[in-house]
């Protein structure tokens, strides 16, 4: 078995045809109390050894790793640069972590702390996962959805009248499907 440094693992052994049918434990390292073992504070492998009470020459051992304590990954954020794109455009994402190692699914894959990458151009919205793993094997995630919309298009722009005289006005129709129309010199939004 693997024992984080200073936790505490219990340990059993079978003995037949003594008086006693019972185990003395001792170890490498570490303490006992009953059949409950401390590890010690030093990572490393450790044997413990179960010893007959009623035959001392009878004995049975196992090793144990002992594993230093790993600090949990931490994600800080993970962000898209452009959380809306417009279809056939890319983004980029960042994340920023500690304690492990990054990686993004979506076929991004390994990603470095605070170094953005692209997303490559998209066509439907997509929802990244970034998974961070420290060397326990313990891993934390985050997500981040970029929305994809279709670009805008301009059906028609026409002026009611195409000339005019000065100081006079005429009136500006524009038909277009997704997005906002502005319309320079001063009209502003249409």
């Amino acid at each position: 078995p693997t024992v984080t440094v200073s936790h505490t693992q219990a340990f059993t052994a079978t003995v037949t045809g003594g008086a006693t049918n019972t185990v003395t434990w001792s170890s490498t390292g570490g303490t006992w109390a009953a059949n409950v073992w401390t590890a010690p504070s030093t990572p490393g492998s450790y044997t413990i050894t179960a010893t007959s009470i009623d035959d001392p020459t009878k004995k049975a051992t196992t090793t144990v790793a002992v594993a230093a304590v790993v600090a949990p990954p931490v994600i800080t954020s993970f962000v898209a640069t452009k959380g809306t794109v417009t279809t056939g455009t890319a983004t980029t994402l960042t994340a920023v972590f500690s304690g492990g190692t990054g990686s993004v699914d979506q076929s991004i894959g390994a990603v470095t702390s605070g170094t953005a990458v692209s997303t490559g151009n998209l066509t439907a919205n997509k929802t990244y996962t970034l998974t961070v793993t420290n060397s326990a094997n313990v891993s934390v995630t985050q997500t981040v959805t970029v929305t994809v919309v279709a670009a805008p298009a301009i059906t028609s722009f026409v002026a009611a009248a195409s000339s005019i005289t000065s100081g006079t006005s005429t009136t500006l129709t524009g038909v277009f499907t997704g997005g906002t129309g502005v319309v320079d010199h001063s009209v502003g939004t249409v």
